[in-house]
């Protein structure tokens, strides 16, 4: 006889009525079924009923036996396009076959000839370790940010993306947050304290996260979000092939796309600006293995536009008066701030001080627009979130970081504030604000 389950909340009902008809045999027939095979073969072991499973794992969670698809070719079916995909072959064939004979004896060796099978409507893949042993999994979220407030958190792009794809906190997943709240010496023991807490995946924000969680960890899970150039910072072998374990979405599709555009948008409205100043952080100037992160694009893109570069930085509140001033001495003619943890922590300051000493700035990041600086151009965020929670969820779900492509931004808005612009004394292009997705007037 057949027990269908529709969601997990009819999981355990359905096989506590299919127990109670005095089934001799378990066989786990649906992905539902199978993700949750480990409180399945709980409540069967309780009735001393047997489970038979189609993959080895089954059998390590404790099944009678299991005859199927090893882990890896199951992993390559599981992380295909569509799911599930048609197998081919002639010695898969021969398998399944054998399984189903197999199976067959030894059915016919119980008591009783019914088989229970348990069958659900969801398609999903594999989920990880946690779920299918009936714990909620663990993210371990690692951001240089501070805490935002219960209902801001709600609202974010992250928390609303996890719960369309049907993770619901506090109920089958837990957020485990870690936040240096701007203090990045902090980010190392907060990287620590995940991988000491075993949690099954780490969603490291930005790229100081990012290298100091790859710093703690080469087995646990990592996804990342809001991190340029991850395959020079040593975050993965390669967009394509990550090959290790981590992964994510990357902020720029490619360093020309993250610096040019901005700055030929700057040149555009300011063209007489030759001298720049950017405001970058120490932070990520190393990459995984410690050694010193260069940014040839950088100077590269400067140097193409006209500009001549100053670098400033500070790592303290305290020190931003210094930083300022360093602008000053230089004289500085415009600004780009590149949206890191240092620069997204000052916006604000930083666009007070370019008003007042009436300098026009130039990001990768429309928020910064939004805090006062003039212009931006480069990924929406909150979609490039949205994106790195997928992989979040396909990580979730069994796939593996080593064997994920490492995804580039899927939508770039520019922004201009007009506000700031009349209040240093610049007209925008018409053609730029034909082309601006946000203007703030």
């Amino acid at each position: 006889m057949a027990a269908e389950a529709a969601n997990p909340a009819e999981f355990e009902p359905a096989v506590a009525r299919l127990i109670a008809n005095r089934s001799e045999a378990i066989f786990p027939g649906s992905v539902l079924a199978y993700n949750f095979r480990g409180r399945l073969i709980e409540l069967a072991n309780e009735s001393h009923v047997p489970v038979i499973g189609l993959r080895a794992v089954s059998a390590d969670s404790a099944a009678l036996f299991s005859y199927g698809t090893s882990p890896d070719d199951q992993h390559r079916l599981d992380t295909a396009p569509r799911w599930p995909r048609p197998v081919q072959g002639s010695e898969t064939a021969k398998a399944r076959l054998f399984f189903l004979i197999w199976v067959g004896s030894v059915v016919k060796q119980l008591q009783r000839r019914q088989v229970l099978i348990a069958t659900g409507g969801l398609l999903m893949r594999p989920v990880c370790s946690a779920q299918t042993t009936g714990r909620a999994p663990v993210v371990g979220l690692l951001s240089p940010f501070p805490m935002p407030s219960q209902e801001a958190w709600a609202n974010t792009p992250f928390s609303k993306r996890l719960r369309e794809l049907g993770w619901i906190e506090g109920k089958n997943i837990v957020v485990e947050q870690a936040r240096s709240d701007g203090k990045n010496d902090r980010l190392a023991g907060l990287a620590e304290g995940l991988v000491r807490k075993k949690v099954d995946v780490i969603f490291a924000v930005a790229p100081d996260a990012a290298v100091i969680a790859a710093r703690a960890t080469n087995t646990i899970p990592i996804v990342f979000v809001a991190v340029a150039l991850p395959t020079e910072l040593g975050l993965v072998a390669s967009l394509a092939s990550p090959g290790g374990n981590v992964t994510g979405v990357a902020f720029n599709a490619g360093a020309e796309m993250q610096l040019a555009k901005p700055l030929e948008l700057l040149k555009q409205i300011a063209p007489s600006a030759t001298r720049l100043a950017v405001i970058y952080s120490a932070v990520t100037s190393e990459t995984v293995s410690g050694t010193a992160f260069t940014y040839p694009a950088m100077t590269d893109a400067i140097r193409g536009l006209g500009f001549n570069a100053s670098v400033h930085t500070s790592e303290r509140d305290e020190d931003l008066g210094a930083m300022f001033a360093s602008m000053i001495d230089a004289r500085a003619q415009a600004i780009l701030a590149l949206a890191i943890p240092f620069t997204t922590r000052i916006q604000r300051r930083i666009a007070e001080f370019a008003v007042q000493n009436r300098l026009p700035t130039a990001s990768d990041l429309s928020q910064f627009v939004e805090s006062g600086m003039l212009v931006s151009q480069g990924p929406d965020l909150a979609e490039t979130t949205r994106g790195a929670v997928d992989i979040l969820d396909r990580v979730l779900r069994g796939a593996r970081p080593a064997t994920l492509p490492v995804e580039l931004p899927r939508r770039f808005e520019v922004a201009v504030n007009l506000k700031t612009a009349k209040a240093i004394g610049l007209t925008i292009p018409h053609s730029i604000l034909l082309s601006a997705d946000k203007v703030i007037s």
